[in-house]
């Protein structure tokens, strides 16, 4: 009987060891990307960092997050251009 109390009590720490270790792992965090494309409306090669720029989204939505920021035309946000 004895063994059999021991034995048990070994698997018992043996599966909270493990599962301490599968609630351990779930909470690694996730490494992302920032990108930023710097545009204009005037900029005659944007267009093509924009197409690129969802290229990129697309293949990675999960790992990859996306920042467009305007300089010099209709779509500026005043406040970021100034601080840039």
């Amino acid at each position: 009987m004895r063994k059999f109390s021991a034995l048990l009590k070994g698997v018992t720490i043996a599966s909270a060891f493990v599962a301490m270790s599968f609630s351990t792992y779930a909470q690694q965090p996730v490494k992302r990307v920032l990108l930023e494309q710097f545009t204009g409306a005037w900029c005659g090669w944007c267009t093509d960092g924009s197409v690129i720029l969802q290229n990129i989204l697309e293949k990675n939505p999960e790992n990859v997050i996306a920042a467009v920021h305007h300089n010099g035309d209709g779509m500026v946000v005043t406040e970021l251009d100034n601080a840039l």
